[in-house]
């Protein structure tokens, strides 16, 4: 049995905030683990409540803490859920070991928890925990930053364009009614660029859309764990990242910090809202930005919420309609604009849980995310992780077409470019944020509301 995606999830969130303890072993060491485990329990316990009541004989779960046995101390390491029926009477008990090397002194988050059925394995103990919210007054930034500029931004994937800047790729998207590309800086998949390679890149192709009178949404980091940054690299690596952003305040939309924050390619501080807010810190206030993504199929995070707007990775296994629904419910919670900025992807040959081959998914997607008034929505299509026109097959071009012809079409206001570039890297010359005029997205969505019920008068 598998740890559900939405529990492992807040469980990261936990450990970014709350790190592990770390010790000499001992008793007093033991004990130190324990309460935090007891900790984490209780945020479980908030997060995923049980029924209050039944109907019928349902089986209800409960979400706790164990001990192996009466005589025996709270387990320093095991989640636990108890399941019961009409009666209150237990029907199962199961657990997942959370932490590797939980009595070394230096334990670790296991990537994949492993499953006990706390029954059978020698009739363990649940331990019923409060509800407790540890988890509460997160982190946020502390820049007074601009939200989006856009009632609506729907973008297309082109990760890599920046590295080749196929002009082909500009005139395809164009052709469909699409003029915003989302980029990523640097992977080490895919073309594999260096940090250094991908912000060389990034400048002449910024310079190609604004000729181009097109527009991006730009991530900035990717694959820290995989390339073994450190935190004082990655830092370096958004400032430098932000004042080459600064030069093109009319073609850049917004930006995020990281792409998917707790997928395994990303080192485990790309959670810890503490150093979010140290990179809010380096990047200009003129630019919106969102400290991060879920990895697809997680709940919208509070820990990712403390910027300007929310970027939002959809839950593959579901419908546009649904997943608009989780952005949508997420937009109220935290009152900022969720774009759904990678979807499932849209390919000629479909693969569950990564490809459909439906062009009308595209139309159900942005017309979902209209509809509920979301932030923005992105089209993802297979050829676009390379921005490959060559790899476009009909299926994608018809998808393509179909977004694009249901893009809101709201004029902008014009926006000040700056009239020379930075006199030095990380020392930016910018227009300050009234100079270059910005509409809440609340304002354009309203403005679009009303021009469209003027036109249907």
């Amino acid at each position: 049995m598998q740890l559900s995606p939405a529990v492992f999830a807040r469980v990261r969130e936990f450990v970014a905030l709350y790190p592990l303890p770390t010790g000499d072993g001992s008793d007093a060491y033991l004990d130190t683990l324990r309460d935090w485990m007891r900790r984490l329990c209780e945020q479980i316990r908030h997060d995923f409540p049980c029924p209050d009541t039944h109907e019928g004989d349902e089986t209800v779960f409960e979400w706790g803490w164990k001990r192996a046995s009466h005589t025996r101390p709270p387990s320093k390491e095991t989640l636990a859920v108890q399941y019961r029926d009409a009666s209150g009477r237990q029907t199962g008990l199961h657990g997942w070991d959370l932490l590797r090397a939980a009595s070394s002194g230096s334990p670790t988050l296991h990537d994949e928890p492993a499953h006990h059925d706390l029954v059978a394995e020698g009739d363990q103990v649940f331990i019923p925990v409060a509800p407790v919210n540890h988890l509460a007054n997160l982190p946020v930034s502390t820049v007074n930053r601009q939200p989006l500029p856009s009632s609506f931004v729907a973008s297309a994937s082109a990760f890599d364009w920046h590295l080749h800047r196929d002009a082909r790729w500009l005139d395809f998207l164009a052709s469909a009614g699409i003029s915003t590309l989302r980029l990523v800086v640097s992977s080490v998949y895919r073309q594999g660029s260096t940090l250094e390679e991908g912000r060389a890149a990034l400048r002449p192709a910024l310079q190609m859309l604004r000729q181009h009178h097109m527009t991006a949404m730009v991530t900035i980091n990717t694959d820290t764990r995989t390339r073994g940054i450190d935190r004082e690299t990655c830092k370096e690596h958004t400032r430098l990242t932000s004042a080459i952003l600064c030069e093109y305040p009319d073609v850049v939309l917004g930006a995020r910090l990281f792409n998917e924050n707790s997928h395994s390619v990303e080192q485990s501080w790309a959670s810890d809202p503490m150093f979010l807010q140290e990179l809010d810190a380096v990047v200009h206030p003129s630019i919106p930005l969102a400290w991060g993504a879920n990895h697809g199929g997680e709940p919208v995070s509070a820990t990712l919420a403390g910027g300007s707007w929310i970027a939002f990775h959809s839950d593959r296994s579901k419908s546009p309609e649904e997943n608009a629904g989780i952005m949508r419910d997420a937009q109220v919670r935290f009152n900022k604009a969720v774009v759904d900025d990678e979807p499932i992807g849209i390919y000629r040959d479909a693969q569950p849980g990564r490809r459909v081959n439906d062009p009308d998914w595209a139309a159900r997607q942005i017309t979902a995310a209209v509809t509920l008034g979301l932030g923005g929505t992105t089209l993802h299509l297979d050829a676009g992780i390379v921005a490959d026109v060559n790899a476009l097959d009909q299926v994608q071009r018809d998808a393509a077409v179909a977004f694009g012809q249901r893009i809101p079409r709201v004029t902008a206001p014009p926006v000040t470019v700056p009239s020379a570039p930075p006199a030095e890297p990380g020392t930016p010359s910018i227009p300050s944020p009234s100079s270059s005029p910005r509409v809440s997205w609340c304002e354009r969505l309203e403005r679009f509301i009303r021009s469209l019920f003027t036109t249907l008068i």
